[in-house]
């Protein structure tokens, strides 16, 4: 934000929309005042404001101002502007959370996501707290947008505040569910086993495939789960875990189509047995490898 004249960040994005502007500026229908007039307002805010952070809350109050509606084409390009505003766009977006109504929180979110996604350094200061605080506090919109970038993150603070956002609004479980297994935290293992035994079957997918993200712990819950007297959640749980299994899982295999093989969705059964039938020359392949070498089944290996 060094190069400012004005506060006017000169990027590939904000020449694009003035030019925008300048179409709209020689448009016969309007007078000349009214052609520009929004970057006139622009201007005169940004140097009333003269330092870059009161500058970035500036541009929140143009975009969105708290006594109604203003001309859109100044709202169009105060959000723009944010956008290139770093760290100093962050905090403003972040303040307006608070001040602005919940039916312009997801279009707060959307700016700030783009604000990180324009900057090459990685993601702005304070940028993970203001997503997280739009899980808490944020609109149902809001929050479903937070959800997705978020999880894109190592941020173990999400994982508590998605599945409260999912408690908040039941409409989210499903983003909620995926989100929680990109995030890779196997703190959420606990809420994704709870929803694999005791939700809708759609959710009992979801939660199983996002606990195959979350390594060995994910995996125990779904070899826990693949024993469940309950088929929908047995069924869910094996689906998602079986091209994962090893050779260690032939026996657990086994019992599964012994057990359920006259109860269970034949085409799950006929994968289970392609796949023991797979582990089982993994298996071989191995105890001929060991063989081979002299080495007694079992042993470890000499150094």
């Amino acid at each position: 934000m060094e190069n400012l004249e004005l506060g006017l960040p000169r990027t590939r994005r904000f020449r694009r929309l003035i030019g925008c502007l300048l179409v709209v500026a020689t448009a016969p229908a309007l007078g000349a005042a009214a052609r520009e007039e929004p970057l006139q307002v622009i201007e005169r805010a940004l140097a009333e404001a003269v330092a870059v952070p009161r500058q970035a809350q500036a541009l929140v109050r143009l975009a969105w101002p708290s006594d109604g509606p203003g001309d859109p084409l100044v709202a169009a390009l105060a959000r723009e502007m944010l956008v290139d505003f770093g760290s100093y766009g962050i905090k403003a977006l972040h303040e307006a959370l608070f001040s602005v109504g919940p039916e312009h929180h997801a279009d707060i979110t959307a700016t700030l996501i783009d604000g990180r996604r324009s900057e090459r350094s990685g993601s702005p200061q304070g940028y993970l707290p203001a997503l997280e605080d739009i899980l808490w506090y944020g609109s149902i919109e809001a929050r479903r947008l937070a959800m997705g970038e978020i999880s894109l993150f190592v941020f173990p603070p999400a994982v508590l505040s998605t599945i409260d956002a999912i408690h908040d609004n039941p409409e989210l479980t499903l983003h909620g569910i995926r989100a929680l297994g990109r995030m890779r935290n196997e703190r959420g293992r606990f809420f994704l086993g709870r929803t694999l035994d005791h939700s809708a079957p759609r959710y009992k997918r979801a939660a199983a495939s996002s606990l195959v993200m979350l390594g060995d712990k994910g995996f125990q819950v779904l070899r826990n789960a693949a024993r469940s007297q309950t088929q929908e959640v047995r069924q869910a749980a094996t689906r998602a875990l079986l091209p994962h299994t090893a050779v260690n899982d032939l026996t657990a295999l086994y019992d599964y189509i012994d057990l359920h093989g006259a109860t269970d969705d034949g085409e799950l059964l006929d994968s289970i047995r392609e796949r023991a039938a797979e582990l089982e020359i993994l298996l071989e392949e191995q105890q001929f490898s060991e063989s081979a070498s002299g080495q007694p089944e079992g042993a470890e290996p000499e150094p």
